[in-house]
């Protein structure tokens, strides 16, 4: 056995992947007097049959097993093993993650609750997992997952025939600890490992294994100019939530191509230019693998040639900034390595942000620096304090930022008069927002105003969005309803429009970027609108341009704990409050909706499939009591007041008088959709 060599095995059945995997390998720091090597086992029939075959092959003391899907972040990996090793003859192995027990059926997926990794799905979420922080020293555990499993003791890789991907390190922990000896996950203060999920082999216990003929089908008719079904095919797919991640990267591609189509520059990257899905797929991939080596600070031959790419117009600005949200965590360096190009001669269009302050002293100071500290700098910053009876004043006036614009009111109104204050006195070319409470990441305003710019299609950019508490504890599991909605995909505007008309809203205030000629010719906010002022913005908004979510967490949204309760936390008031604001905020939307939009937002819900004209109101009325809106009661009683309704009601809809009659005696039942509306 050769004490000083460390061998790095790897069972792979996709050579791309492999090599990926290698390049983070070569990168590991080599203590003075070992070696390392790397074995590729090819065209195993399971992954403990290749690595059995990779032990048998080696002389070497220690052995590294490493998931084809895995790349080593910590570039001291070695080091670090070598020591936890050295200090404790009793270890037989360690990993990344762990469970501190098994579950009573070794075939079903663990939980694993000890340690740590960074998950990437292809769903453009960061599946970030963080577990409680273990002792520095480590933690025995009862197994360890299949990502990294480093061993300084050989003991044979037994066969097993359970469909969970896990299980062959789950039963080497299980061999390992029959054979006496201890299985730790170290402490990480970072995570040591990625693990790629949006890669399937032959050896993971999925049906889809192979693109489906819907991915051939969605690519066929893209490239016949058939974006409309497209869209609606992709829309659907995004519902679903299907958790196939080849099928989510077809949405990320498609999403792409959109986004390249509504650009100024009128960009058309090369994705699909290529006639196969592998083809695709690959350059997909080899773009993701890039921009991790970028943002890992990893030299890489592949760094220059995507810049050259990107130059050459090949591969936009677009694909690169949606790819990298989907493959990682952190975009430090993307946006100024690759996205933002110098151009001293551009004009940077002035951002206005408005703050509505409300006895908020005790956090008004962290949300202001959160502004000033932006990396884009023209922007003004309209302060509103709505008559605080605290110290806000104070803390507000320390700050002598010339950029700072504050207007005191002696008289109490609510935000939405603040905010409408703030208004009035705007002059930017954007339209922001921020609670006095909430904090933006330092890009959140450059990146938008990049996009915003390069975008002119599109009216309002959101962003996503962190649910915290004042001590920066993150909620977003407590919050889980709140949070799914804050880390929303991107729709077509009907859909956006249907589903905040239908269910409710969606967007995090504090994260939009709104473009001032929408609101030219139209209230801000409304003032008697107290519980739901922004839904009713963005439904007014979604009905004449198209939004845009930025998949990126660039927000943190601040929830109180229960001694200083959020204006939406359930009460009976503003439950009852709710409720009533919404239902005439929908009654105002349909009364002002133009017939073209309405038609083109309603038409699937028509009780006659070819309304048209004057029908067009007898629809919107059943539209409102579908709903269980009242206002729908009203509509009806104005319209059958009139000859001319009660024919249409009645010849086509086969609806009349006495229909009403028995439908006015139903009860309605006063209805609120939950307690997680962002405010």
């Amino acid at each position: 056995m050769a004490t000083n060599q460390i061998a790095f095995i790897i069972c792979t059945d996709d050579m791309m992947f492999y090599w990926e995997c290698n390049r983070y390998i070569q990168d590991l720091i080599l203590p003075e007097g070992y070696e390392k090597d790397v074995i590729c086992i090819q065209e195993a029939e399971s992954i403990s049959e290749g690595y059995h075959a990779g032990m048998e092959s080696s002389q070497a003391k220690y052995k590294v097993y490493v998931n084809q899907n895995t790349t080593i972040l910590n570039q001291n990996l070695i080091i670090d093993f070598l020591d936890i090793f050295n200090k404790d003859a009793a270890i037989g192995m360690i990993g990344v993650r762990g469970i501190h027990k098994l579950p009573e059926d070794i075939g079903s997926s663990p939980a694993w609750d000890v340690g740590g990794i960074d998950l990437y799905d292809g769903r453009m979420e960061k599946n970030e997992e963080s577990y409680q922080n273990i002792q520095q020293a480590g933690m025995t555990v009862a197994a360890i997952d299949d990502s990294l499993l480093i061993t300084q003791y050989d003991i044979p890789w037994k066969s097993n025939e359970t469909s969970n991907t896990s299980s062959h390190s789950i039963s080497q922990s299980l061999a390992m600890r029959n054979h006496g000896y201890k299985i730790v996950v170290p402490y990480q203060e970072a995570s040591w490992c990625c693990r790629d999920m949006n890669q399937i082999s032959k050896y993971d216990s999925s049906d889809n294994l192979e693109p489906t003929k819907l991915l051939e089908s969605v690519i066929q008719l893209w490239k016949m100019g058939m974006c409309e079904q497209v869209t609606e095919t992709i829309e659907k797919l995004k519902e679903m939530n299907l958790g196939n991640p080849e099928i989510q990267e077809i949405i990320n591609i498609i999403d792409i191509c959109h986004l390249e189509k509504e650009h100024v520059d009128k960009t058309e990257g090369i994705f699909l230019k290529y006639s196969s899905w592998q083809d695709i797929h690959n350059l997909y991939t080899g773009i993701k693998f890039v921009l991790r080596r970028v943002e890992y600070q990893r030299s890489d031959d592949r760094i220059e040639e995507l810049k050259q790419s990107m130059q050459n117009g090949e591969i936009s600005s677009d694909a690169v900034r949606i790819i990298a949200n989907a493959a990682l965590i952190e975009h430090k360096r993307i946006y100024p390595s690759l996205i933002w190009t110098e151009n001293p001669d551009k004009k940077e269009p002035l951002v206005t942000v408005i703050t509505a302050v409300h006895n908020g002293a005790d956090f008004i100071d962290r949300t202001i620096e959160s502004v000033l500290n932006q990396d884009y700098k023209n922007f003004e910053f309209i302060i509103v304090d709505d008559a605080s009876a605290d110290n806000s004043r104070d803390v507000i006036s320390k700050y002598q930022d010339k950029r700072i614009k504050t207007i005191f009111l002696e008289k109490g109104n609510h935000v939405c008069y603040a905010a409408n204050t703030a208004f009035k006195e705007s002059k930017g070319d954007y339209i922001t927002l921020i609670g006095h409470d909430d904090i933006w990441k330092a890009d959140k305003l450059k990146k938008q105003v990049d996009f915003m710019e390069n975008h002119p299609g599109y009216g309002v950019c959101f962003t996503w969005a962190s649910i915290k508490n004042l001590e920066g504890e993150n909620l977003d599991k407590k919050y889980s309803l709140l949070q799914n909605k804050f880390q929303s995909p991107n729709y077509s505007s009907k859909k956006w429009f249907r589903k905040l008309f239908y269910l409710s809203n969606f967007f995090c205030c504090p994260t939009a970027c709104i473009r001032r000629s929408l609101l030219k010719d139209t209230v801000f906010y409304r003032n008697a609108l107290v519980q739901l002022q922004d839904y009713d913005l963005w439904l007014r908004l979604i009905s004449k341009t198209s939004f845009y979510i930025l998949q990126e967490k660039l927000v943190d949204y601040i929830q109180f704990d229960n001694a200083r309760k959020n204006l939406s936390a359930p009460t009976n008031e503003t439950i009852t409050r709710t409720y009533q604001e919404e239902k005439w905020i929908q009654d105002n939307i349909l009364e002002n909706l133009s017939d073209q939009v309405f038609t083109e937002f309603f038409k699937e819900d028509f009780r006659y499939n070819a309304a048209k004209d004057r029908m067009l109101a007898c629809e919107k009325a059943f539209i409102l009591l579908n709903t269980n809106n009242d206002y729908g009661l009203r509509r009806f009683i104005e319209l059958l007041n009139t000859e001319e309704y009660r024919v249409i009601f009645e010849e086509y809809y086969d609806f009349g008088l006495k229909d009403f009659y028995e439908l006015n005696a139903k009860q309605y039942i006063l209805e609120w959709r939950g307690n997680d509306m962002p405010e």
